[in-house]
Order: C-alpha cells, then structure tokens, then sequence
C-alpha cells in the first residue's frame, strides 16, 4: 500500500508541473504541425513577362514584377491580380494565377511613319531620328535587307522581317515571293512550266533594267515589268538582278535569283505514252 500510495503521489505531482500538452508537444491530441505551401502561376504574356512564380507558405507575400518587351509598355495585372502597380505583392492565402497585359508602343515621336515599336523592336532604327543613318532616306522608306521592298510595307502591309532576305528561310527571298504571280509552285519553278513575275510590286514607278542572263522562253517588259514565258532553257540556279533607274543613273540594285529544276522524269514518261495513245 505505501509503494502504491507513493506511485501515485508521484505521477499527480509530474503531471502537475508538465501538462500533457507539454509532454507531447502539441496538445492533448499529439498532432504536429504541418506548414501550409501555396502556389503562384503566371500566364504566358505577349509582349513581355512575368516574374515571381513558385511556391510561397501559407500568408506569406509574394513580389510580382512584369517586365515589357522594348518597344512595349506594361498596362495592367490580370487573373488573381488587380491594378496596375509594377512590381506588386499579392497576400497567398491558397493557389493563385496572375497574368500581365502589354501593349506596343504606338507613338512616333520623330514622324517617319514608324511606331516606336516597330522601331525598336522590328527596324532597329533609332525612334528619335527620322533617318537614322543619316543617308537621306526617312526610315520607313529605308530597305535595310537590300530586298527591294521598303521597312514599312514590311512590319505594316506583307509582315515580313525587314532585317532578312528570306524571312521564313524557305529558300526563297522575301522579294520573289512577292513578284511572283505563275500558277505554278513558286517554290518549285520547273522546265516546261508557264512563270510570270511581276516586278511593279517592287518598283511602282521609274525605269526598271534586269540585268543577267535570262531563262530560255522568258522575256521581259521594262515598260510594264513584266518578266514571263514557257521555261524551255536549262537547269540551274538562275542570278539576277534589278536595277532602278533615272536616266541612265542606278538609283539602286536588288537582287533577283531563283533555281529552275528539270520537269520529273516519270510524268514525262506518262505524258509520253498518253500521247501515243
């Protein structure tokens, strides 16, 4: 009896200086606690981007900052963010999704025609300077990849890359794809096929000269610019160029190539024999 009595003396004064929450560490239950994570997803934004995305605990702030592309301008928070503060905090108390809107800069302080976007970001011509390398020509009517179609018909009318030859890198350059108007592939222009180039495209006014030598079966119209005709000549890689004139003077040389490839052998053996027939 006096062991029992002791035991228990014991435990009730045990308990009475450690509770049972303390002895367990987290109330009378045991549980743990378990820290809460949320995340913050940013949607893909033309025009610009966003940072801050991941993973943030529960409560926590989260710092968001959208950065524009050059030549554009950030104009406001989308999704589970509002305003148009940049950088902004938003309070993560569950899963969150943030967009950001961007806008081209639609100005064009020094009046050339061209939008400072498309300045900055398309021509890389300086938006201040109405010519920008100095030569005399404004920048919208510059062609700075020599393809013979001006920086604004580009970015503006046939959204084209005014800084490449051939903006889809197919082969073919931004400018015979223009004048080319045959019914045939103009990727593929074939002995025997019926071709037809219109050159005013490039060139609406003033006296057009090609220079090189011509495919068999085509000709050439320097008064309508007009290059057309039945390939009958050879294969191979055709170089040519056109020149602008004034007088006699050449205001400027732009280059014109393609490659004529041979009609395929097994149409022309079906052919044959349908004409025997």
């Amino acid at each position: 009896m006096k062991t029992f009595s002791f035991l228990r003396c014991f435990l009730l004064t045990l308990l009475a200086s450690h509770p049972l929450s303390a002895l367990t560490g987290s109330g009378v239950s045991g549980a743990t606690t378990v820290d809460t994570r949320f995340v913050l997803t940013i949607t893909p934004s033309n025009k610009g981007g966003v940072s801050g995305a991941g993973p943030y605990l529960g409560q926590a702030n989260a710092t968001l900052t959208a950065t524009p592309q050059p030549g554009c301008f950030f104009t406001a928070w989308t999704g589970d963010l509002t305003g148009t503060q940049n950088p902004a905090t938003l309070l993560m108390d569950g899963d969150k999704t943030v967009g950001a809107t961007f806008v081209e800069d639609t100005s064009d302080p020094d009046g050339d025609g061209l939008t400072n976007y498309q300045e900055i970001a398309l021509t890389q011509t300086n938006p201040l300077l109405s010519d920008s390398n100095g030569n005399g020509i404004n920048d919208a009517l510059e062609d700075t990849d020599n393809d013979g179609i001006s920086n604004l018909r580009e970015v503006t009318e046939l959204k084209t890359d005014p800084l490449r030859v051939d903006t889809d890198a197919d082969g073919l350059s931004d400018t015979y794809e223009l004048v080319y108007k045959g019914s045939v592939a103009a990727s593929q222009p074939r002995i025997g096929d019926r071709l037809r180039f219109e050159l005013r495209e490039l060139v609406p006014q003033g006296t057009l000269k090609l220079v090189g030598t011509l495919p068999t079966g085509l000709t050439f119209n320097a008064l309508t610019g007009v290059l057309e005709g039945k390939l009958t000549g050879r294969v191979g890689a055709v170089n040519l160029s056109i020149q602008v004139l004034n007088g006699r003077t050449v205001l400027r040389t732009i280059p014109f190539s393609f490659t004529v490839s041979a009609f395929p052998a097994g149409l022309i053996g079906t052919w044959q024999s349908c004409w025997k027939m």
